[in-house]
């Protein structure tokens, strides 16, 4: 091949490259990420379950702690849609074996809210049909 027509292949193959390159477009969307944390009854009351036994109280700070850890895979996982609103799921903390077991709910408007369902502290806690996370 000669090479001028090697130089007009060149061309054109880079004319094309820069068209379909031109034709995306860069996606710059802020999102803002909140939440709300909702106890039932039931979670609240389990927060006392291990006085008696081990002198535990699981303290708000922890669950708060664990879920600041798993909002951003718990995010990503709804960006993905392979976690939606109505999943139960439960967060599972690698360094105090606490787990808290949740559901997420709509809130108002744009809202989802993260309802804590029960906690404990139980070390190798595997649910039977619920997605697990370790953070």
């Amino acid at each position: 091949m000669n090479n001028n027509l090697k130089n007009f292949i060149k061309k054109i193959i880079k004319e094309e490259l820069v068209k379909e390159a031109d034709s995306f477009k860069k996606l710059d969307v802020s999102i803002k990420i909140t939440y709300d944390i909702q106890m039932t009854q039931h979670a609240i009351e389990r927060k006392m379950r291990h006085l008696d036994d081990e002198g535990v109280i699981i303290k708000d700070k922890d669950i708060i702690d664990l879920i600041d850890k798993a909002l951003p895979k718990l995010t990503t996982d709804m960006v993905k849609n392979t976690l939606n609103v109505g999943d139960e799921m439960v967060l599972t903390s690698k360094s105090n074996n606490l787990n808290v077991v949740g559901i997420l709910k709509s809130g108002n408007g744009n809202e989802i809210n993260f309802i804590i369902k029960t906690i404990m502290i139980k070390p190798g806690f595997k649910p039977d049909s619920t997605k697990q996370y370790f953070f």
